[in-house]
């Protein structure tokens, strides 16, 4: 057994404030509170039942104050495991730039919501939803990747008895009020270390390892207020699931099921994974679609402005285990909604209603503009290689634009011109989608009737991305803030047949790991070293991905291009043997069984998206891979390198 450890701070430095400088532009506080080790109570689990309060976003909570006083962008409360003998219970925020100029007063509002908490009992009809949610998860839960399984499990090996390992952080077996209290009594003004971070805060001392300029604070006074009138403890959850039973008996591919003026909806039911869930994704298509960097701009506006109304009404959805997105995409908007399948139709009229009708307030159109420029604008930090690879689909595809010229097309915008495009662009849609899951056609049926009541429905076409053909070289250089530097190599196939899409994909099996161990194990060029098999649109290609601390890019292209060139002769000489097990990992690899309901959702629609609408494009490339010989390969790579 390990040593016990001592207590993780230093009680008498308490409270005080720890302010370090950030790379990206973004400024955050967490308030940190240690509490008692949370090892003995995995049963119970009394600090999550605070965490669950602290963390809502529902009417009435301290995210939703906050959000209306325009000082967040997000709040998340949780607790951390430390060690055996400590714990700690913290809330984070994003901060906006108005919540930067308000530290003290968001401090006061924490600290008057928890002593809203505690100038009530503890409820044990709260606790009883949150072992309920809980239950359903672990009861419904799906298969994951081995690796995954392996990385979550493998630590609760070493802290709950064998036969509770699997279930044991989803275990909420005891309401003890008492104990709830206890470990609410340690969320002090007295008993907290405050964490600033931001690209610009005042520092007197450098970290020894990082570099990081920081600064700490002690003997702190904090205020503590009554918690605003507009702050209350949540109402019943009204989205548990009242029905978990399967609604089919049968499995089947998607199948066109509504087919009239304006929308095109596919039904696959699915009760293979013997869970209660569906996957719902609709693209609701404006004519024109999103064609420029201002149309994806306001698009992504008003998706925020939508998603930020509907946020009090479906926060307790998804603590139900319901949950949905209004997002973006090239033909228009996208809605999502995955989860228990029980009142997804409930959820779908709200966020619709939402969309159709919302009142665009001007303070949260400037609020959320300006989160969006300036993550936009990060976007210059992000890792050399993310920057590069992200470049190569601003480049070849149509509607692909850079965070730089979004970011341009966004300078200036109003709430005026947002409403003015609604206006103009909101007119008519059509609608194409596809439900998955424990869902029967009966329920499809009243989607679509939701669909049309709230739009007006129309035959237009779909704006889908142009690629662009690479018919002769093209060098793209990225100017990138970091030491290193990074090389993305990108060979589009010839034509867009799966004939072609089978040769690539199994000349990358074939070469990926020699083009790891080569650029990375041997020549040492990089610690991202990789090769993959991408499909842009509809037409393939090998991409080759390096960020390198030691070799400039142009060093990296010759290091690939040689790297080419050596592997020809290697690849002809390949033994029937050895050719014959990389095909069978390829064809085993596009035919492998989705492992949970996500995973096919994910495959259906992505051939939905490239108007495959057999729904059979990784079984038909398979079935080609199968037939290709060495010959096939090597004249690939032939055209390849000419």
């Amino acid at each position: 057994p390990a040593p016990t450890p001592g207590l993780a701070f230093d009680l008498n430095a308490l409270p005080a404030r720890l302010s370090y400088q950030s790379l990206k532009d973004r400024y955050e506080i967490s308030f940190n509170f240690p509490v008692p080790a949370v090892d003995p109570h995995y049963r119970s689990k009394p600090a999550y039942y605070l965490t669950n309060l602290l963390g809502h976003e529902g009417d009435g909570s301290l995210h939703q104050h906050l959000k209306a006083e325009g000082w967040i962008e997000s709040l998340a409360a949780g607790v951390s495991r430390l060690d055996a003998g400590n714990a700690a219970l913290s809330v984070t925020i994003e901060l906006t730039p108005a919540g930067r100029e308000a530290i003290d007063e968001i401090g006061a509002a924490l600290f008057g919501y928890i002593e809203l908490l505690k100038s009530s009992e503890p409820e044990a009809w709260r606790y009883n939803e949150q072992a309920e949610a809980a239950e359903l998860s672990f009861r419904f839960q799906e298969k994951s990747s081995a690796t995954g399984f392996v990385s979550r499990t493998s630590p609760n090996m070493a802290l709950y008895p064998a036969e509770e390992i699997l279930v044991a952080d989803y275990l909420m077996e005891g309401f003890d009020a008492a104990l709830i209290k206890e470990y609410l009594s340690y969320l002090r003004a007295d008993n907290v270390l405050i964490e600033l971070s931001g690209p610009d805060l005042e520092t007197d001392q450098v970290e020894r390892w990082f570099q990081v300029p920081y600064r700490l604070e002690t003997d702190l006074q904090l205020s503590i207020t009554a918690a605003p009138g507009t702050m209350h403890l949540p109402e019943p959850n009204p989205f548990l699931p009242d029905a978990v039973a399967l609604t089919e008996s049968r499995t089947a591919p998607p199948a066109l099921a509504i087919n009239r003026p304006g929308a095109e909806l596919w039904l696959a039911p699915d009760v293979e994974f013997r869970v209660p869930r569906a996957n719902q994704t609709y693209t609701l298509a404006i004519e024109g679609g999103l064609a420029t960097p201002r149309d994806l701009a306001l698009a992504q506006l008003y998706a925020r402005l939508v998603n930020d109304a509907l946020n009090p009404y479906a926060y307790p959805a998804m603590l139900a285990g319901l949950s949905y997105n209004i997002g973006t995409s090239p033909a228009g908007f996208r809605l999502s909604v995955a989860g228990y399948s029980d009142k997804q139709t409930v959820l779908i009229e709200r966020v619709l209603d939402t969309f159709t009708a919302l009142t665009i307030d001007a303070e949260r159109f400037d609020l959320y503009l300006e989160e969006l420029e300036r993550n936009w604008r990060n976007f210059r930090n992000e890792r050399p290689y993310t920057q590069t690879y992200a470049a190569l689909s601003h480049t070849v595809l149509s509607t692909s634009f850079t965070p730089e010229e979004l970011a341009q097309a966004a300078a200036g915008l109003t709430a005026a011109d947002l409403e003015a495009w609604r206006a103009e662009r909101f007119d008519r849609f059509a609608v194409v989608g596809l439900a998955h899951g424990n869902l029967d056609a009966e329920a499809l049926a009243a989607v679509d009737e939701l669909f049309a009541d709230s739009l007006t429905p129309a035959d237009i076409p779909l704006l889908r991305p142009e690629l662009t053909l690479v018919e002769e070289a093209l060098l793209l250089e990225i100017p990138v803030e970091h030491n290193d530097a990074s090389m993305v190599l990108y060979v589009q196939d010839a034509d867009a047949s799966f004939e072609a899409r089978a040769r690539s994909a199994l000349t990358s099996q074939i070469l990926r790991q020699s083009f790891f161990s080569s650029l990375r194990t041997e020549q040492q060029l990089g610690y991202v070293v990789t090769m993959t098999n991408r499909t842009l649109r509809d037409r393939g290609a090998l991409v080759f991905i390096i960020q390198s601390p030691v070799a400039s890019p142009a060093d990296l292209e010759a290091a690939t291009l040689e790297f080419m060139q050596a592997e020809l002769p290697k690849v002809a000489e390949l033994d029937e043997a050895t050719f014959e097990q990389f095909k069978a990992g390829l064809v085993s690899r596009l035919t492998e069984r989705a492992k949970n309901l996500r995973e096919r959702s994910g495959r259906y629609l992505a051939d939905l998206d490239a108007e495959v609408t057999t729904f059979d494009s990784q079984d038909r490339i398979a079935a080609i891979v199968n037939s290709l010989t060495l010959d096939d390969v090597t004249d690939y790579l032939t055209e390849t390198m000419t």
